[in-house]
């Protein structure tokens, strides 16, 4: 009991705003209309050991459908990022988003991921929005070359969404996670993420 009290006095004093939580999934599907010539299917099939190749410069794949996308709260960040490898006279591999910035990732000769790349943009993403979200992915090269990739990653960061409670008993307001476990509940104050949240929103 002396806990509960404990953790309700701490949440009255300072509240919990957010349960930051990231999620990385990849883009399942291609267009019919905009492929590469070389296996297009393995840009979208999961596996970072199979690549889909083109000769040509740009060359667009569009990908779409981020692999079982489930979510809900707050978007704070989106990220996108590619795995594969390019030799020859080749310069990057150009991302761009749906209504979104160009983006020219440059891959290694030996096969390898990039970074996560934000495309956020200031805008206020849904997740409708990230299950409608395609990207067009083409080499920018000349001469000779090849352009192979095995994934393209889709990188989002969310605050888990929060409930109001009362304690009807104290009049004590304060927030609890949906989707964590009363147990853990009891137990998340002393994890170090809750504090950075803290601090972040202050």
């Amino acid at each position: 009991m002396k806990y509960i009290l404990l953790t309700i006095l701490i949440l009255t004093a300072f509240p919990l705003f957010c349960f930051a939580d990231t999620d990385i999934t990849y883009f399942s599907s291609y267009s019919p209309t905009f492929f590469w010539e070389t296996n297009p299917s393995y840009m979208v099939d999961g596996i970072q050991e199979s690549y889909a190749s083109t000769s040509i410069a740009r060359r667009v794949q569009i990908v779409n459908n981020p692999f079982y996308l489930v979510g809900e709260g707050q978007i704070s960040k989106v990220e996108i990022n590619a795995c594969g490898y390019m030799t020859g006279l080749v310069t990057g591999l150009v991302l761009t988003p749906k209504n979104g910035t160009p983006i020219n990732i440059p891959l290694d000769p030996a096969p390898t991921c990039s970074i996560f790349y934000d495309i956020t943009e200031g805008k206020d993403w849904t997740w409708s929005d990230l299950k409608n979200l395609y990207i067009s992915a083409y080499p920018e090269g000349f001469g000779s070359f090849q352009m192979a990739v095995s994934w393209i990653g889709l990188q989002i960061t969310y605050e888990g969404k929060s409930e109001l409670i009362e304690n009807s008993s104290t009049g004590a307001s304060f927030y609890i996670e949906k989707n964590i476990s009363y147990g853990d509940f009891l137990n998340v104050f002393f994890y170090p993420s809750y504090w950075s949240c803290l601090l972040l929103n202050s």
